[in-house]
């Protein structure tokens, strides 16, 4: 009961609450997607022009709100940070239907002049930890990237935006300066960056909106025509209601897997407490018969049984709560960032103590009324009727206890097997050569402000900041990249090749920037050619990296050192080519679970690139070096914050953290029905040798030996585990298809796994069943004898 509480008040925390909005169930979603035909892009967002063009639109919606996340450096405060933050339109607030705590929203800015929108709206948390919840904080400045912005609002407690963890906001027209200045250009239909939210006008529905979105597209294209590199591409546009977009799949995915997971337990234990309360029952055949014979009628004694059974389920129910506590607490520290909740701590709320009471009424009559009915029926035998046993497990007094037990064990199986492939596709993760060598590899990232870091202001960062960081002692080399795995999202371009104007390798590929010394700092070896040089600066001829993928792809079997490419990353005109000078291995940045895809490194000195990775090999432990890394960072720039922290090993656990989470969790309750489905075995054995020690010594008086009267039992016992790993293996079949998103490098029929888990539980099983055959292949003959004379 514990259990189930504890995980049903995540998923519904996590999943089932409405969004934190007033009348949620008025928002919607718009957005558009570019793909090739016959294939749904995951990612519905808007150009700016298009944006524009949805803003006239008009009904359905009665406001429409655009917005982006970003993050950024906060500084002029004594330690400077890394912030969450939203760029949004001034409806924004009025389309979610939230008012600043304090101040005003987001002010109407010129789109046109950007220096004019430096306005920022805080978070009631940033306002709280950095400001000290000051009152007259209105009017006051902050300094965000470098820019000094104007405070004009604070928000409730507990609104963190649509981005469910932005700290503060600024206008959309702020944009440019933040980021690219062409973010607002009217001619980038193309470029995808902002999402929309909108609130549905007074009797418009969901569907009226997802349809208006058709004919929304249709202008787009007749106004804003694709360009000939996209011509092969369909522009597709919908709408779906907010509290269906809020909810994550994959997160969805595996909090279900885990509260099905817990069911399965609650079911083996309530299977476990049914056959216990059989027994019970029959014990209780003479009060039950004398109530009877007193004129209690079938239904008065249904009732008493029955409200046994509910005072039994709502005491572990409310034990339950308790275990609850503790539980949340527990799980609210283990759950990886993928899954906790980002609108606060996990608590006991009142949906979750209506489906605490519902699950212990719902227990109560699925371990109690079979008993009930059962033994309310047998007070009408006669009492020699009541007393004779059958020839087998599955006869009379056992009934359907065998058939539970059986029940026990398929769904411990299914269980059993989901954890076993979590727990293997884990080990494949772990093991998995991501191309980069991740031990003593420690990592950290640095976002240079456009406004302070432009022209060769970054360059020269960049050499100070590589120079302090190799004079740290224990350090062995530096470098610096724009990507590593799980540090930040690697960039994607187009790539043209010299001579060949209609090769396929005019296409996607993926985009890196490192300096000389990154590929021998994070451990990919020059495999032909060279790195970069200190002489591949800006100025000098242009030079280029490739990797493997991208090397057997459009050279297949020759040599790509030499080759001249041209890349879409603001080289200049089509003209402007780069030398391939080297070949690396491939990486994976996106973790074990990403393929091999062909990628481009350029020289950081030849493209500047303000958002890196700063990779550094240690002889010791990472960690010990952060306090001074810190201080080497603020010696050169004191308002600039070193972020996200950490070692190559811990980034590379992130990546898999859910299937971790998952596997760890299935093994536990696969574990506990384990020694349910074995402690159920063992009840039933007993009871059945209890039950039939008279015919046992019959058997054995007339020349049954005792290890023949133990293969007897042990094989009934089989009859029992055989049907139940049948059943459960049909199941595993059925329930591991959930699992398939979480599982690499192996198949959810993987025939091992199934094997194994089938013999560990048959030799738990066959174990439980052992103690009372054993038990029973000592019965003494003549004891038996002499006490059936005397009951005769």
């Amino acid at each position: 009961m514990g259990a189930n509480t504890t995980v049903f008040s995540a998923l519904h925390h996590t999943l089932l609450s409405p969004p934190p909005f007033p009348q949620p169930e008025e928002l919607v979603v718009p957005g558009v997607a570019l793909a090739p035909p016959g294939q749904e892009s995951r990612a519905w967002v808007w150009s700016y022009p298009y944006f524009l063009e949805l803003e006239k639109l008009g009904a359905p919606f009665s406001r429409v709100a655009g917005w982006a996340p970003l993050s950024r450096n906060l500084g002029g405060i004594e330690t400077p940070e890394r912030v969450s933050l939203e760029v949004a339109t001034p409806s924004y607030f009025p389309t979610l239907g939230v008012t600043p705590a304090l101040g005003r929203g987001l002010p109407e800015t010129d789109p046109g002049d950007p220096q004019a929108a430096r306005y920022a709206v805080l978070s009631d948390g940033l306002w709280r930890r950095t400001f000290g919840a000051d009152p007259t904080i209105l009017g006051r400045t902050l300094r965000l990237d470098g820019h000094d912005l104007e405070i004009v609002g604070v928000m409730p407690p507990g609104f963190r935006g649509l981005s469910e963890s932005a700290q503060l906001w600024v206008p959309l027209e702020f944009t440019p300066l933040l980021t690219f200045s062409s973010r607002l250009s009217p001619d980038r239909t193309l470029s995808f960056w902002m999402s929309a939210v909108a609130r549905l006008a007074e009797g418009a529905t969901a569907e009226q909106a997802d349809r208006a979105m058709g004919p929304l597209v249709e202008a787009l294209l007749e106004t804003h025509p694709l360009p000939p590199w996209a011509a092969d591409q369909v522009l597709a546009g919908r709408a779906v209601g907010l509290p269906e977009a809020w909810v994550d799949k994959d997160q969805a995915r595996v909090l279900w897997t885990l509260q099905g997971a817990v069911l399965l337990v609650l079911l083996i234990t309530c299977a476990n407490l049914a056959n216990l309360l059989l027994g019970r029952g029959l014990a209780r055949r003479r009060e039950l018969a004398v109530r009877r014979a007193l004129g209690a009628s079938r239904s008065r004694l249904l009732r008493l049984l029955l409200s046994e059974s509910l005072v039994l389920a709502i005491l572990g129910g409310a034990l339950g709560v308790l275990v609850a506590l503790w539980g949340l607490s527990a799980l609210g520290g283990a759950l990886p960032a993928e899954l906790a909740p980002a609108s606060g701590d996990l608590a006991l709320e009142l949906p979750v103590l209506v489906f605490n009471f519902a699950v212990a009424t719902l227990s109560a009559l699925l371990f109690g009324l079979a008993p009930a009915w059962r033994a309310s029926r047998e007070v009408r035998l006669k009492p020699e009727a009541v007393g004779r046993s059958g020839r087998s497990l599955a006869g009379t007094p056992l009934g359907s206890r065998p058939l539970l037990v059986a029940a026990e064990i398929a769904l411990a199986m299914v269980l059993l097997v989901g954890a076993g492939l979590l727990l293997r596709s884990l080990e494949n993760l772990v093991t998995e050569d991501v191309g980069f060598v991740p031990e003593r590899l420690l990592t950290a990232q640095l976002s240079l402000p456009r406004s302070t870091y432009s022209g060769e202001a970054g360059p020269v960062f960049f050499q100070r900041l590589l120079e302090s960081s190799r004079a740290l002692p224990g350090v062995v080399s530096a470098g610096l990249g724009a990507c590593l795995p799980g540090a930040g999202l690697c960039d994607r371009t187009y790539l043209k090749i010299e001579g060949r104007p209609d090769h396929p390798a005019a296409g996607d590929v993926a985009l890196n920037m490192a300096d000389p010394d990154f590929f021998r700092t994070v451990g990919l070896p020059i495999l032909r050619g060279r790195a970069f040089a200190a002489s591949d600066r800006g100025g000098a001829p242009r030079v280029a990296i490739l990797n493997q993928a991208a090397a057997e792809r459009w050279w297949p079997g020759g040599d790509p050192v030499g080759a001249r490419v041209w890349a879409g990353v603001g080289w200049g005109p089509p003209d402007d080519w780069a030398e391939i000078v080297g070949v690396v291995p491939d990486a994976r940045y996106g973790g074990a679970r990403e393929a091999a895809v062909p990628r481009l490194y350029v020289p950081l000195t030849q493209f500047y690139y303000n958002d890196v990775v700063l990779a550094l090999r240690v002889h010791g432990e990472g960690s010990d070096l952060i306090p001074s890394l810190r201080a080497a960072v603020a010696e050169i720039d004191p308002n600039l914050p070193l972020y996200d922290v950490a070692t190559l090993e811990e980034r590379l656990a992130r990546s898999h953290a859910t299937t971790t989470f998952g596997g760890r969790v299935l093994a536990v309750f696969a574990g506990l029905a384990l020694v349910l489905a074995g402690l159920g075995v063992y009840v039933v054995m007993a009871f059945a040798v209890a039950a039939r020690r008279r015919e046992v010594g019959i058997r054995m008086a007339l020349g049954a030996t005792a290890p023949a009267v133990v293969r007897m039992l042990l094989g009934e016992a089989s009859r029992i585990l055989l049907l139940g790993t049948l059943a459960g293996v049909g199941g595993a079949l059925l329930a591991t298809r959930l699992l398939e998103a979480e599982l690499f490098g192996v198949s959810a029929r993987d025939p091992w796994t199934y094997l194994a888990v089938a013999v560990i539980l048959g030799a738990i099983a066959l174990a439980a069943a052992a103690l009372p055959a054993l038990a029973a292949g000592r019965i003494d003959p003549a004891v038996t004898v002499r006490e059936t004379q005397a009951g005769a």
